[in-house]
């Protein structure tokens, strides 16, 4: 019973303290703009053409529910847990950590079912083997960015919206009110959040090792610059991209990250359309990754991009931190340096 009383005492602290950083975070270093580096943007201008974005109320909005989420779910263990160990608890928490995907793109809207000896193992759905077989988390950011990026795309197609870049987002609901509206809070989190995301990898605030990170985003760099050679605007771009997406490999290399993303990004269009329904869960990803990688990322990487602007993904880290969540393979090596890092020391 005390058990269940200071973890109540203690989530209700956290959320306490998440909403009074969404509030009041102007007053200290961080002024609440986040870079904003799309790799479509970078491939059709072939330069870094990167932005800074004030975080809006929309995408705050969105982390804080996902956060209080997952605070919520680790802190009320269910009938069957009774093992109270440490380690027990940082493992429970580490599965919720993870379960951002399930959380997405499940009916049941909960984490991926766990199968035991009493029922059949569940069928994956294709957008669960295309994440599950990409191969690190600056793979799985470029990949669900590519997607992301295709699925803006159609729906400025859709809104008969005409702009340069994929970093202007409509002034609310895209001037139709009747028929957008509804989407425009995820749409606005999920956009915002990919472009984000990678971002972070090119600082190496993720994850992986920097210096594998830096040679892989080169790496899908160069496939989309030679993907989208020829496209001058967002439609041939779009077009060409889901037009090949399934197309059979032309070398031995296999298949790309981009062609994955666009084969990601034609699996969620034909099951969820190109609407509220997909807006919403694509919302759900991005914010529940970006707790997974802000948790999971080294204390020292942390440390050493507190030295200048500061990085929302900092500030979760230390939320989560506070929580509990101590990251997915991070046991070993908090305090060492990433060798990538060691410019910033």
């Amino acid at each position: 019973m005390l058990r269940i009383i200071v973890s109540g005492l203690h989530r209700w602290i956290v959320v306490k303290v998440a909403r009074i950083m969404f509030r009041f975070i102007h007053r200290g270093e961080w002024d609440q703009k986040i870079e904003q580096h799309n790799l479509l943007m970078v491939a059709r201008v072939k330069t870094r053409n990167i932005r800074y974005v004030k975080l809006q109320s929309e995408v705050k909005t969105r982390i804080f529910d996902s956060l209080k989420a997952l605070i919520t779910s680790a802190s009320t263990p269910g009938p069957e847990e009774n093992d109270s160990t440490e380690s027990y608890i940082q493992s429970r928490n580490n599965g919720r950590l993870m379960s951002y995907l399930g959380v997405a793109f499940t009916d049941s809207e909960g984490s991926l079912p766990v199968p035991d000896s009493r029922r059949k193992l569940p069928v994956p759905s294709l957008i669960e083997i295309l994440h599950d077989n990409l191969d690190g988390d600056t793979h799985k950011i470029l990949a669900w960015h590519v997607a992301t990026s295709l699925c803006q795309i159609r729906l400025l197609e859709d809104a008969g919206r005409d702009q340069d870049d994929l970093y202007t987002l409509p002034t609310s609901s895209f001037g139709d009110p009747d028929g957008f509206a509804a989407l425009w809070p995820d749409y606005t989190a999920a956009a915002t959040l990919s472009n984000y995301c990678v971002h972070l990898v090119t600082v190496a605030l993720i994850p992986d090792n920097g210096l594998v990170a830096s040679k892989v985003l080169d790496a899908v760099g160069g496939e989309a610059r030679a993907a989208l050679r020829g496209c001058r605007t967002w439609k041939q771009t779009h077009d060409r991209l889901m037009a090949n997406a399934w197309a059979p490999d032309p070398t031995p290399d296999g298949t790309t990250i981009v062609k994955i993303g666009a084969q990601l990004a034609v699996e969620l269009l034909r099951r969820y359309g190109g609407r509220d329904e997909l807006w919403r869960r694509l919302s759900k990803f991005w914010t529940g990754y970006l707790l997974y990688l802000s948790a999971s990322t080294r204390a020292s990487k942390h440390q050493i991009h507190l030295q200048g602007r500061g990085e929302l993904t900092t500030h979760l880290w230390a939320l989560l931190s506070h929580a509990g969540f101590l990251g997915v393979n991070t046991e070993h090596g908090q305090l060492l340096l990433d060798p990538v890092d060691q410019t910033f020391a």
